[in-house]
């Protein structure tokens, strides 16, 4: 059995496989164990080559809680892209001109009505990764009731770049 089979058999059927570092999960804010869906998202910025961000809602807090990193993948030539839409209204005009300041960052707005997608994607060196869930860039906060599924993918699956 291959990693990725083994990976998936572990998270979806038989939790005591071994599993690796594609094994997919769930994320929930955890304050009493310290496991963050921001934490999460940081740590794979950290690490990536490049990502791409598809969310509908943006604030200024949940892009304050990533401006540091963004301006350290900057430092680094790390580049990424953004979509993001005017879905109810909700995104503040403050909020479109901070995401253009951020240098390292494509920002695009999607026309599509309704648009309210909720998905971050990772290039690693070795893998891809992404976040699919309900968090968007709005409170990240440690006690935001946040629900997301995360998974890594072997870049042998997708061979494509993002950008």
């Amino acid at each position: 059995m291959n990693v990725m089979e083994r990976a998936l058999q572990k998270a979806f059927m038989n939790r005591s496989l071994r599993g690796s570092k594609y094994d997919p999960k769930i994320i929930i804010n955890q304050p009493e164990k310290k496991e963050y869906f921001l934490n999460v998202l940081q740590n794979e910025l950290d690490t990536c080559q490049e990502f791409f961000f598809s969310i509908a809602f943006v604030t200024q807090g949940g892009l304050n809680a990533l401006k540091t990193h963004l301006a350290d993948l900057d430092r680094q030539g790390v580049k990424g892209r953004l979509i993001t839409s005017t879905y109810l209204n909700f995104n503040h005009p403050d909020v479109f001109t901070s995401l253009l300041a951020i240098p390292n960052l494509e920002v695009r707005i999607s026309g599509k009505p309704g648009f309210h997608a909720k998905g971050y994607l990772f290039t690693q060196e070795d893998y891809q990764s992404f976040i699919i869930g309900s968090s968007n860039l709005i409170n990240l906060s440690p006690s935001d009731n946040s629900l997301a599924f995360f998974s890594r993918t072997s870049s042998l699956l997708i061979p494509t770049p993002l950008l």
